[in-house]
Formats: C-alpha cells, sequence, structure tokens
C-alpha cells in the first residue's frame, strides 16, 4: 500500500531503517509493509494528509479519472469542443 503523504513516507523509511537495524519501532508492520510504504514516490504527494479527501492513495484517484475519461463521461478540456461540451454538461446537472 504506499503512502498518502511525504510525512507518512518519510516516517515509514526511518522505521524501516530501524527495522532492518533490529531496533524497536513504534508501529507494528513487518518489514514489508514498512518497505512498500518506504518506497513510495513523493512526486505529487501532498506534504501532509489532507483529512477531506480520506485516505485514498494517489494512483487510485488517478486511474478512477482516467476510466471515467474512457467512458466519455468527463470531455477534455484543451479542446473547444470540450470546453463546449464541459459547459453543455453543466447546463444539464443545473
Amino acid at each position: 500500500m504506499p503512502s498518502v503523504s511525504k510525512a507518512q513516507q518519510h516516517f515509514m523509511g526511518m522505521e524501516y531503517a530501524a527495522k532492518k537495524a533490529g531496533k524497536p519501532t513504534s508501529v507494528k508492520m513487518t518489514t514489508k509493509q514498512l518497505r512498500d510504504f518506504a518506497a513510495t514516490k513523493t512526486k505529487g504527494l501532498p506534504a501532509k494528509k489532507d483529512p477531506e479527501r480520506g485516505d485514498t492513495p494517489r494512483h487510485e484517484r488517478t486511474e478512477s479519472r482516467r476510466e471515467r475519461r474512457s467512458e466519455g463521461d468527463v470531455p477534455r478540456m484543451k479542446t473547444a469542443a470540450g470546453k463546449k461540451a464541459m459547459a453543455a454538461l453543466m447546463r444539464q446537472k443545473r
């Protein structure tokens, strides 16, 4: 499971290093679990977890957005046609 913030990734990295050195840790996790959290890339992660977004990892949010785009529910905003489609979609929701 990947980390959801840079702070969590940093903390798990320290815990993983301590566990590898044979020192006691403050979390009850296996070495593999700690390694998975510590190995998360920090690019795109928030500094701290946003309480409103919950603990959904970044890669799950990205996949669902891609799935919606592939279904055609969310028009792309980069083209004029996409902007018109988005405006029409917003009018329908009202």
